[in-house]
């Protein structure tokens, strides 16, 4: 066991790539740390057995045969292993799991990674385990838990997945704030252990077939979740409960789908505060579903909102249904609590089918084709306190339901035309909905609308209101009622006198005869439809028929000295009689005359300034003389004030601009006065002393007129007109004044100024002194751009304008840092044969934004560099060991080097050796000297033999070339070997023997040696001979040592 293990910066390829059993790493250490480490190809990336304190980060897993990593201890060997995590990791392209746990491993973290292209991404039968902010793509399961409780699955992300999340036998287990998208279904939950609950909330789930799947699951609780636009589900549930905890559907938002909820179950559950919204075929679908409460929930734009098909023991309360085809269908139910549920707009609000014991209470059934539909199949219904509204047909019972109780129908949009003169609140007859279907309390109002709060009388003649006999009399009663009842009135009391009396308007019209003269009384009375009703008496008095002419009051007459003036005369006989007028006194030095009793018009003239008294008289001609007495005033002439010129004016939105207005008037007893109109939505006023004060509005920018008139209030009136120019006060532009920015060199990055202008004017980002060459600008949009030679620290003050007036400065702190090198992952070594074709891509790991070049620094002949890698195509000869030299970098940014080894083997399949002994003899004699060579071919490059004389188990000659000369000097049996140099095996072992030179007498040992040379010689003399005349000379081989008569010829097909 390990204390403190740590593996960092490796690359670990093809450990058991195609075998089994084989992982990169296999740990059964406690405390281990794995950081920055690659796994390529391998058949199991990392095995963790019974460990303690793991950890694994920021390592990437590709292309792995079977799960990158895992974690084992096995039950039934009492091992536990707990406490791992693992963060930042890659998971590419895994043929089994990403994350494989068993039921012994505790406390197990995952968070941020990358699962793509996985079998299954995370899979755990575990406890504690804790998933966060990862994110997994195309993978036939992204989570599977299985026997597994404590977990927590948070803020992933999941796309393109079979099943997004699944879970079986789980328990004490939270799915919150996942974002879910593509998935065949998001969430799964299977068989969850009863008696744990199980959270799913706040997931974002779209374009999945199934939402939320949860089947044979109790004590679930799926809580503000938007599910939208799946294909069949948008929530579904099918199983019957063992248990009593039931499920909740609270505050989920499921839009789009061909369902909305479907519950197919035997025992409780609640479905509440949820918001449907254009779902193709229902917003909740109940089949065979027992004990279910559903409250507050909101349907809109559906085909249908709530279809409940044999159900049984269900509450629906407090929802609202609209826009939809039909509203709730309740088919083969029984046991239904309906109350204080709206339905609007839709074909049929409520359709009840072969349905039993309901009870329907305070529901709202409004602009619908049909308010409520029973078949005959149905029965024991009650329908109470209900109201219907604005519906061509309110109700159609093809049953025997019972549409009131207890003295309480239901509110019948229309009733209202009824009465309920005893003020009980329901209408004195019966509201009959067909022959066997009668609510027999209608309610004059909806259920709990404020009922007949009384009518009053208000209006009616004062007692003694004089009229004249023979004329129509005209008055409109009038009534206040704030329940809003529309009056009825009526003369309930009256003399035999001709009337008239509209019921509606309250309007009357008396015509008194000569007969009626004197007091004639009446009494009023005034009914609301509901019960209630006022009354009050009145009298008239009934004058004669004859009644002096009336003449309005005229008073004094002013006329300015040399102008015409006018007298009007309002003159008017209550009787109708013709009347004439005519000067009784005048004390005017002028004429009067009359136009046809209009008025009186008389002509004034210089001197005549004063005031006069006249009197007229007016008789009726029937008796009847009234005397007028007015007076006539003639003025000097007046002449207008005059007003000085006013210049036009600025001033700025919000302030108190003041003006005086300066005017006089050239006659001294004239009275000024000023009025002033200002064509802005601002204030404005002028004071008795002329002075004018606007407070401008923001609608008032630009030019306003103003328009002030000066009167001396006798006649002459003066207009004087300038503009008021109202401007905006400038605002400054307001943001962050100091920015930090950090970049490589190389990169190219966005910063955005936070920089905004209340004004809304356009801004324009300029810098003090001179732009850095690196240092662009769109907008409020900086793009920094440095290379390697900007490295450094800069201090730059950006001067942010609005164009008018307004500007920011802002401080721009840039630190331009060299960056990391980029990464060139390349195999360390490279082995190959000549003739081997070899492609190696480039494989570069660079966080950050900038052009990553490689340049390959070193060159052979069998080395190409092609776009993306190197081609390695080595020829016969190429042999040996290299380095090749990578230059890695980013463009005008950081670089570095890095090597790679390749070793190139000899390939020499194709060679064929042919070796040859000149001159060949079965024995050599001591001192003789032969020659020993190597023909060769099939290979194109250089090669060197080694040949190797061995006699006695002891070397006697060494030496290198294809061709080599020995002279034997001992006799015995000697061993020849010759070999490629650089390969070990030998070409061939040859046995060649030499003896001792037997002794003769006298010249005899001579003459022997005279004949060997003579016949050496003659031997030499005919081989020269015939390879001059184009003969071909085989070679002459060494027989075998089995001591074959043939030259003998050696051949290694492998060599």
């Amino acid at each position: 066991m390990g204390s403190r293990i740590r593996i960092e910066d490796s690359n670990i390829s093809y450990a058991g790539y195609g075998d089994r059993d084989k992982s990169g790493l296999v740990i059964y250490a406690d405390n281990v740390t794995i950081r920055n480490t690659m796994f390529y190809r391998c058949y199991s990336g990392i095995y963790f057995r019974a460990c303690n304190n793991s950890s694994v980060e920021n390592c990437t897993f590709f292309e792995i045969e079977k799960n990158a990593v895992s974690y084992e201890a096995l039950y039934f060997e009492y091992e536990v292993g707990t406490t791992h995590n693992i963060t930042d990791c890659k998971f590419i392209n895994i043929g089994g799991t990403g994350l494989w746990a068993n039921e012994n491993i505790r406390h197990l973290n995952v968070s941020s990674s990358y699962f793509v292209n996985c079998s299954t991404g995370i899979f755990a039968r575990t406890v504690s385990f804790f998933v966060y902010n990862n994110t997994i793509l195309n993978s036939t399961t992204g989570i599977l838990f299985i026997d597994a409780y404590k977990m927590r699955i948070e803020l992933n992300r999941l796309k393109s997945c079979q099943k997004g999340i699944s879970l079986e036998n789980a328990g004490c287990t939270a799915i919150e704030r996942n974002i879910i998208v593509n998935c065949s279904t998001g969430i799964n939950a299977y068989r969850n252990f009863p008696f744990y609950y199980l959270l799913i909330r706040f997931n974002s789930i779209r374009n999945a077939s199934t939402g939320v799947d949860i089947t044979y699951s109790d004590n679930v609780t799926v809580e503000g979740n938007s599910i939208e636009k799946c294909k069949d589900y948008g929530i579904k549930y099918f199983g019957h409960f063992t248990t009593r905890f039931g499920n909740f559907y609270l505050h989920n938002r499921l839009s789009y789908n061909e369902y909305g909820i479907y519950i197919r179950s035997k025992d409780v559950g609640l479905i509440q505060d949820n918001n449907f919204i254009g779902n193709t075929h229902s917003g909740i679908y109940l089949y065979d579903a027992y004990n279910l409460t559903i409250v507050n929930n909101t349907i809109n734009h559906s085909m249908m909102g709530i279809l409940a098909i044999s159900c049984k023991d269900m509450r629906i309360t407090g929802c609202n249904i609209s826009n939809v085809k039909e509203g709730v269908n309740l088919t083969s139910c029984s046991n239904i609590i309906f109350s204080i549920t709206s339905i609007s707009n839709t074909n049929g609000a409520l359709k009840i089918l072969y349905t039993t014991n309901g009870w329907f209470k305070l529901n709202s059934f409004n602009d619908s084709e049909v308010g409520i539909f029973v078949n005959e199949r149905s029965s024991h219904l009650t329908f109470t306190k209900n109201q219907f509204n604005r519906n061509p047909c309110h109700a159609v019972d093809l049953g025997s339901s019972q549409w009131d109780f207890n003295g309480y129908g239901n509110y019948w949009g229309g009733v209202e035309d009824y009465h309920d003169w005893n003020g009980d609140g329901i209408v004195d007859k019966p509201y009959v909905i067909d022959e066997d279907s009668i609510d027999h309390y209608p309610l004059i109002k909806p259920w709990g609308e404020p009922y007949n709060r009384g009518i009053r009388l208000v209006r009616v003649p004062g007692n003694g209101t004089r009229v004249a006999a023979g004329r129509w009399f005209n008055y409109t009663f009038r009534a206040e009622d704030p329940d809003g009842d529309r009056p009825w009135y009526e003369l309930v009391s009256y003399p035999e006198v001709n009337f008239t009396l509209e019921n509606t308007t309250g309007n009357f019209s008396y015509m008194p005869g000569e007969g009626d003269v004197g007091r004639v009384n009446f009494t009023v009375t005034v009914y609301d439809g509901n019960g209630s009703r006022d009354s009050m008496e009145f009298y008239l008095l009934v004058l004669p028929p004859n009644n002096p002419p009336v003449v309005g009051e005229i008073g004094r007459v002013k006329v300015v000295v040399g102008e015409v003036g006018r007298v009007y005369l309002n003159i008017s006989d209550p009787d109708g009689d013709d009347v004439s007028v005519r000067v009784v006194s005048s004390e005017a030095p002028f004429e009067l005359h009359f136009y046809y009793y209009e008025y009186i018009w008389f002509r004034t003239s210089e001197g005549d300034e004063g005031i006069y008294r006249v009197v007229l008289e007016v008789d009726d001609n029937n008796g009847s003389v009234v005397r007028v007495v007015f007076e006539i005033e003639v003025i000097p002439p007046n002449r207008e004030p005059i007003v000085e010129g006013i210049v036009d004016q600025e001033c700025y939105v919000g302030d108190e601009f003041r003006y005086q207005v300066i005017a006089r008037d050239p006659n001294p007893n004239d009275i000024l006065t000023y009025r002033i109109e200002y064509s802005g939505r601002g204030f404005a006023e002028i004071d008795e002393g002329g002075l004018i004060l606007i407070i401008p509005a923001i609608e008032d920018v630009g030019v306003q007129e103003v328009r002030v008139w000066v009167s001396d209030n006798n006649g002459s009136e003066v207009m004087v007109r300038f503009n008021l120019t109202v401007k905006e006060r400038n605002h400054a532009p307001e943001g962050d004044e100091y920015v930090e920015v950090v970049v490589s060199a190389g990169d190219v990055i966005e910063v955005g100024l936070d920089v905004e202008d209340s004004d809304g004017d356009e801004l324009v980002v300029g810098v003090e002194g001179e732009w850095p060459r690196w240092l662009g600008v769109e907008g409020l949009v900086l793009y920094l751009s440095p290379r390697m030679e900007d490295v450094g620290n800069y201090t730059i003050y950006l001067n942010v304008s609005d164009g008018r007036g307004g500007y920011l400065e802002v401080e721009l702190v840039v630190m331009v840092v060299e960056g990391e090198v980029p990464v060139l992952l390349l195999p360390e070594r490279v082995v190959m044969k000549e003739r081997e074709r070899r492609e190696i891509h480039y494989d570069v790991e660079y966080g950050g934004n900038g052009s990553v070049y490689v340049e390959l620094l070193t060159g052979y002949g069998w080395c190409e560099e092609v776009d993306g890698g190197i081609i390695l195509e080595p020829e016969d000869g190429d042999a040996g060991r290299y380095e090749l030299r990578f230059e890695v970098g980013v463009e005008g940014g950081v670089s570095g080097e890095i090597g790679m080894d390749v070793e190139i083997e000899r390939n020499l399949t194709t060679l064929r050796c042919e070796v040859s002994v000149i001159p060949y003899k079965g024995e050599y004699k001591v001192g003789e000297e032969v020659i020993f060579r190597v023909v060769w071919s099939g290979y194109g490059g250089e090669l060197g033999f080694h040949w190797e004389v061995l006699l006695g188990g002891e070397r006697y000659f060494e030496g290198n070339g294809t061709e080599v000369r020995v002279r034997f000097d001992r006799a015995g049996e000697y061993m020849v070997r010759v070999d490629v140099i650089g390969e070990g095996e030998p070409i061939e072992e040859v046995v060649v023997n030499v003896r001792e030179v037997e002794g003769v007498g006298g010249g005899g040992r001579m003459w022997k040696v005279i004949i060997g040379v003579v016949i050496t010689l003659v031997i030499i003399v005919v081989l020269i001979v015939l390879y001059f005349k184009g003969g071909i000379i085989k070679s002459i081989l060494f027989k075998r040592a089995e001591g074959q008569g043939s030259p003998q010829r050696f051949q290694r097909g492998g060599f």
